[in-house]
């Protein structure tokens, strides 16, 4: 027997007088990989909770939630279990919120796998980019109310958009060129009105009609009326939104200059302990100012507690005097929930105000935001802010463990273009594996208890397959092909646009 065909109708959700989304009907075909993305606060979770609780379909729905605030040590543990015990039950449809936010890269592999196996269908949140592209075969993008559906993988998505923006930017500049156009044929025509009446101002302003005849009054009202009907066009024409332009962000560092490539942190034979138990052993770090460096690791392997170890500085860390450490971790203790956004970014900051708008804008932000406590902020907008306050404080070496846990998929881009073009130093412990390969130059994996330098080690075990003049011209010809659709729009360009992107796609998901 075949897999049914599953629909969803009249789903609808208000919080008060504000309406979360209302969608007519969604469709769920057999074997459906579906990955449900939105910006936080969009209503993902709450969508999946009526799917969950739909009685209309005769089919056993099985759903994961998220776990909430886990410790390291459990939190890969406790989502394994949960996921191992839906799958033994064979559910027709799988509801999974945020499968991969508590597993470390092994895990999620492994989850990739068994959902590659699974025969039934899969709906899933997921900010995890990589995850998306491995599993999703459609996504459902829940944004203003509304969902939209999406035949393809993350990368597809994003490929999409960029060429869509690119059109946007031609159809927005050939509309401002015509608008151009036209007003200045109606200028054209009043001054044209006025010479045929000979208007001229005298001293005090008032109008001296030189022409006064018949002839010429009929001249210039049909000129003026041509110029009115030219307005009535401009008027008439479509709108077009003009497309975001991104500003470049270019944060002070504090002693940057001093620091150069000066050693920031470095770890002398360090031995890393929780509750008397040993988690890692003869570990030798160093960091130069200005290197970003990733550490990673297995679930309850060590990373947090390594990171809060060399923020004690005990015998065997060495921490620059000039290091200024800005410091993320989960807990969002340092915010005054009293405050308002803006004060809070404020607080402690020597960049400039105009500066300060746009790190909060880029993270997500809008203007009318800012004067909001931070008590109102939901718990993704609440790191968001964190982040926020890091990058515009008076810090040289940021410190971040897992920080894009609960935020969006545009946060985490934001997050990454951030980080990229942070001037400083970054000492970053994260799972997803994209910012990691974005960000960072130096790579440690947790092993055994023991501290390993990823490339290094990749070093001695392979061959590289993939030049880096290889890559470097295919980016350079995506730079090159945005730029040509953001002129004109063709065919050719955007299926060129598109080969370039998925062989730029494969080549990294070889490095």
């Amino acid at each position: 027997m075949s897999n049914p065909t599953y629909q969803f109708t009249n789903l609808t959700q208000s919080y008060g007088t504000k309406e979360l989304f209302t969608i007519d009907r969604l469709v769920v075909a057999p074997h459906a990989r579906i990955g449900l993305i939105g910006i936080n606060g969009a209503g993902k979770t709450t969508l999946l909770n009526q799917l969950q609780n739909d009685q209309t379909n005769a089919a056993v729905i099985e759903m994961v939630p998220q776990i909430k605030n886990p410790d390291e040590q459990s939190g890969g543990q406790q989502e394994q279990a949960l996921l191992n015990q839906a799958f033994a039950k064979q559910p027709d449809l799988l509801l999974l919120d945020e499968p991969t936010a508590n597993l470390d890269p092994s895990r999620s592999k492994r989850l990739i796998k068994q959902l590659k196996r699974f025969p039934n269908a899969v709906i899933f949140i997921s900010h995890d980019r990589a995850f998306l592209d491995a599993v999703a075969t459609q996504l459902w993008v829940l944004e203003r109310g509304s969902l939209t559906v999406f035949q393809g993988n993350y990368s597809q998505y994003r490929d999409e958009q960029r060429v869509r923006r690119a059109k946007q930017t031609t159809a927005y500049q050939q509309e401002q060129r015509h608008k151009k156009k036209l007003k200045e044929a109606a200028q054209k025509r009043r001054e044209q009105a006025e010479q045929k009446v000979h208007v001229s101002f005298n001293e005090q302003g008032a109008k001296i009609i030189k022409n006064d005849t018949p002839y010429a009054h009929v001249l210039e009202s049909k000129l003026q009326k041509n110029a009115k009907a030219i307005d009535h066009r401009i008027d008439k024409l479509p709108h077009i939104r003009k497309p975001h332009v991104e500003r470049k962000i270019t944060m002070n560092v504090p002693q940057q200059q001093k620091l150069r490539h000066n050693m920031i942190v470095r770890t002398t034979h360090l031995e890393v302990s929780r509750n008397g138990k040993n988690l890692l052993t003869d570990v030798n770090l160093a960091i130069r100012a200005g290197a970003k460096v990733a550490i990673t690791g297995p679930n309850g392997s060590g990373k947090s507690t390594l990171i809060q170890t060399i923020l004690d500085r005990p015998d065997g860390v060495y921490l620059s005097p000039l290091a200024q450490v800005g410091y993320f971790s989960q807990s969002l203790d340092r915010q005054d929930l009293n405050q308002s956004i803006w004060d809070n970014a404020r607080a402690h900051s020597d960049q400039s105000d105009e500066m300060i708008r746009l790190i909060l804008a880029e993270l997500g932000f809008t203007a009318q935001q800012l004067n909001e406590k931070a008590a109102s902020l939901s718990g993704g907008e609440r790191v968001k802010l964190a982040l926020a306050c890091l990058f515009v404080g008076t810090h040289n070496l940021l410190i971040l463990d897992e920080p894009t846990n609960f935020l969006d998929l545009p946060a985490i881009e934001a997050l990454q273009d951030l980080l990229v073009r942070y001037q400083g130093t970054i000492l970053l412990v994260s799972h997803d594996q994209q910012l990691v390969q974005k960000v960072c130059t130096q790579h440690f994996e947790i092993k055994q208890k023991h501290l390993v330098d990823v490339q290094q080690a990749t070093t001695k075990q392979e061959v590289p397959t993939v030049t880096a003049e290889q890559k470097l011209k295919l980016q350079m010809e995506q730079t090159a092909l945005l730029g040509q659709l953001s002129e004109q729009s063709t065919p050719e360009l955007v299926e060129r646009f598109q080969t370039v992107s998925k062989q730029l796609r494969k080549l990294n998901e070889k490095d």
